[in-house]
């Protein structure tokens, strides 16, 4: 799903977030900039991550919202994006929590506070233009699913996984769980 320039303040309906799926947004900051908002909602409004890029005082908060109250604040005294310059964020869904990136060098981790599969919407808001806003699903979610048991040859390779999350669980030869 691909929005072009959508207005802002964006308020865009998102499909089911799964592990896997990154929300992608690029954009360009005003020249006098103070904040700008991006945030993930659930369908009660509740906001399961708030990033909030604060030029004024020079860092990113991330929070959550819940039943109307914020939660503890995570900050990063840094900012990733200029004034006045064309940007890129990217959020990836995993179990235990986002990956947040911007102009591809990742740039903070936000462990889930709220179930991802609530949420619902994205939100921006703030002294920037959005030009383009990405959901893609998981890689896996976009192959056709294979019929039948898989060939012996398949069946009998070895599973690589690459950069697994902690705690890692896997299912061993035998049945059993390591």
């Amino acid at each position: 799903l691909v929005t072009f320039e959508p207005a802002v303040p964006m308020d865009q309906p998102l499909e089911r977030l799964v592990p896997g799926t990154i929300i992608e947004l690029t954009g360009h900051v005003l020249s006098s900039p103070k904040r700008f908002h991006i945030n993930l909602v659930t369908g009660s409004g509740d906001i399961a991550l708030h990033i909030s890029v604060r030029f004024d005082v020079g860092n990113v908060v991330f929070n959550t919202l819940r039943n109307g109250s914020w939660e503890d604040e995570e900050r990063v005294e840094s900012l990733p994006v200029q004034q006045g310059h064309n940007f890129e964020a990217m959020i990836l869904v995993e179990e235990m929590g986002y990956k947040v990136a911007f102009n591809q060098h990742h740039f903070a981790d936000f462990k889930h506070r709220l179930l991802y599969s609530t949420v619902e919407k994205l939100k921006m808001d703030g002294c920037v233009t959005v030009h383009r806003v990405e959901h893609k699903p998981p890689l896996g979610s976009l192959l056709p699913p294979m019929e039948g048991p898989p060939p012996m040859a398949l069946a009998n390779e070895p599973t690589i996984v690459y950069n697994p999350p902690t705690p890692f669980l896997h299912m061993l030869p035998g049945g059993r769980l390591a």
